[in-house]
C-alpha cells in the first residue's frame, strides 16, 4: 500500500512473487476479498482517520484474514504525544506530523470496523525481532528474556493469543505507570470478522 516504489524496491527484490506490492492506489480500490493476510509497517500512525483506512484494507481481505501490524508508533502519556508531533523527522521537512497514540486506541479504532485483535507480540519478545532495527529500543536488565519468550510462546497460539494479556496490561497500565511489553507491542495481529446486520 505504499505510494512509493522506491520505499518497497527492496522488499520486491528478496520476496519476488511470494508476495503482492500494490504502489496505485486506483488498482488498489478495486480489489475485493482477495487476500489471506496483510502487513502493514509502520504507517498506522500516519492515518488521520483510523477507521476509514481500516475499512478500505477490510474490503481487500478474504473473511477470517489476518492483518500483521507492524512497528507502530505509540504514544501512552501527553509527553509522548507532544514528542511523536514534533521530533520526527519528517516534521519541519514534509510537515509531516505522527498521530501516535496509546495501543488500545488503535485497537478499538481498528475492531470497530469487523476485525478482533487476535494477538499482540509484546516489546521485547525474542529480543526485538520485528522491530528494525532490532536494538533500536534498549532492553531492560529487568528482562529475563527467556521468561518473556517462554509465556509469549506458550500463549501466542491460544484461543485468546496474547489479546487478553494485551487488556490485562492496558487496564493496569490505566491505574499505575510501569514497564509496558504488550501496550507497546512489536506487532498487533487483528482477524477480519463477518459482521451481519
Amino acid at each position: 500500500m505504499d505510494p512509493s516504489d522506491q520505499s518497497t524496491a527492496y522488499l520486491a527484490s528478496v520476496a519476488g512473487k511470494r508476495i503482492e506490492i500494490i504502489n496505485d492506489l486506483e488498482r488498489w480500490r478495486s480489489i475485493r476479498g482477495r487476500y489471506d493476510a496483510l502487513v502493514s509497517m509502520a504507517t498506522i500512525h500516519h492515518w488521520q482517520h483510523i477507521p476509514w483506512i481500516a475499512l478500505e484494507a477490510r474490503r481487500t481481505m478474504k473473511s477470517g484474514a489476518y492483518w500483521f501490524a507492524v512497528m507502530e508508533w505509540f504514544a501512552n502519556t501527553p509527553k509522548e504525544f507532544l514528542m511523536a508531533m514534533t521530533h520526527h523527522p519528517t516534521r519541519e521537512r514534509y510537515k509531516c506530523y505522527e498521530w501516535a497514540y496509546p495501543a488500545s486506541a488503535y485497537v478499538d479504532l481498528i475492531q470497530s470496523v469487523g476485525f478482533n485483535l487476535a494477538a499482540a507480540v509484546p516489546l521485547h519478545y525474542r529480543r526485538n525481532v520485528f522491530r528494525y532495527p532490532p536494538d533500536a529500543v534498549q532492553i531492560p536488565d529487568t528482562i529475563d528474556q527467556d521468561a518473556l519468550n517462554d509465556i509469549v510462546d506458550r500463549h501466542l497460539m491460544g484461543p485468546n493469543g496474547t489479546a487478553e494479556m494485551f487488556w490485562a496490561e492496558v487496564d493496569a497500565r490505566r491505574r499505575k505507570p510501569g514497564l509496558r511489553l504488550l501496550t507497546r507491542p512489536q506487532v498487533l495481529v487483528f482477524q477480519r470478522e463477518d459482521v451481519r446486520i
